[in-house]
């Protein structure tokens, strides 16, 4: 079966590797048990491959296309404007799939692979996956699988008595998700920094797509504003509960979305839970400037619950 994810060079690849090797999955696989079998070959951000050597499935990332300022997001998504969230799906998606893996990536000071690769190699934070392999070009983890599940709304609240009541697992992770963040923050006095993340939150904060994505962002504030109330770090784009896996056990749960750990702009503290219609939507307004570090916050049916770890 020909290679679907065109961003991802096997034969580079393999060539790079010592103690594994890839090989496209064929059509006929079973993956019946497979929670995200729908994401077999129709990704733009990751393409899965079997590994001969260890018996297992592998998640493997460009890490010329994540990670980058000057790559994946400000190569397509800058340069042709969009007004709806499908919009964004298609450039990404036509973006990857013409992407030259033979063309160097272009560096910045400010790629978050200068901190990530470290972050994930340092294995201290329980809930970030172990990497298996890392290439001058790409990263792998394990597609979690035999033994794992996707995160259920029950694994983070349970109802007692028609109230919601969080459960220690989610306190676990959510202080360990805050710890990392903040043992990784970036100095809001760096001009060019901030000047970039000003860039990134106005055009994020345009209201009529603020409209169609419903994002936690307003347009009114000001430049000065953003860099006194904000302070910068290694953090998670989308924290939503259906991005973490967790193990038959319920002893571990892992944020498998690589590509989502980027430079923020202000610590995130704030996990999604799917309402069951669109992920998402109808949530309250969320306080941009404070946020508590020791409080997570849980968009749970609509409404937000404010935890103390």
């Amino acid at each position: 079966m020909k290679n679907r994810q065109k961003f991802i060079d096997l034969q580079k690849l393999n060539n790079d590797l010592k103690d594994h090797n890839l090989i496209v999955l064929t059509d006929s696989y079973d993956f019946s048990h497979i929670h995200n079998s729908i994401k077999l070959g129709t990704s733009n951000h990751f393409g899965c491959y079997y590994d001969t050597e260890t018996k297992k499935l592998i998640k493997v990332y460009n890490k010329n296309l994540i990670w980058r300022r000057s790559g994946f997001i400000e190569a397509h998504l800058k340069a042709l404007p969009f007004k709806a969230p499908e919009d964004r799906i298609q450039n990404e998606w036509n973006f990857s799939n013409n992407f030259d893996t033979n063309t160097p990536a272009k560096k910045s000071k400010y790629d978050a692979i200068n901190w990530t690769v470290d972050i994930y190699k340092s294995k201290k934070y329980d809930f970030l996956p172990e990497i298996i392999f890392d290439t001058p070009d790409y990263i792998g983890i394990e597609w979690y699988i035999d033994g794992w599940r996707v995160l259920r709304p029950d694994d983070i609240v349970n109802e007692v008595l028609g109230l919601p009541v969080v459960t220690s697992l989610f306190k676990s992770t959510m202080k360990q998700i805050i710890e990392m963040q903040r043992d990784n923050t970036l100095d809001n006095s760096d001009t060019e920094l901030m000047d970039i993340l000003y860039t990134d939150y106005k055009s994020l904060a345009d209201v009529e797509l603020n409209n169609k994505l419903l994002l936690s962002y307003t347009d009114n504030i000001k430049k000065d504003e953003f860099i006194a109330n904000y302070k910068p770090c290694i953090g998670i784009c989308g924290l939503d509960s259906d991005d973490f896996m967790i193990n038959a056990e319920g002893t571990q749960c892992k944020y498998v979305d690589l590509d989502n750990v980027n430079i923020m702009p202000r610590l995130n503290n704030t996990l999604w839970i799917p309402d069951g219609v669109r992920k998402g939507f109808c949530h309250p307004p969320l306080d941009i400037f404070n946020v508590d570090e020791s409080i997570a916050n849980i968009i749970y049916r609509g409404k937000r619950l404010e935890i103390r770890l």
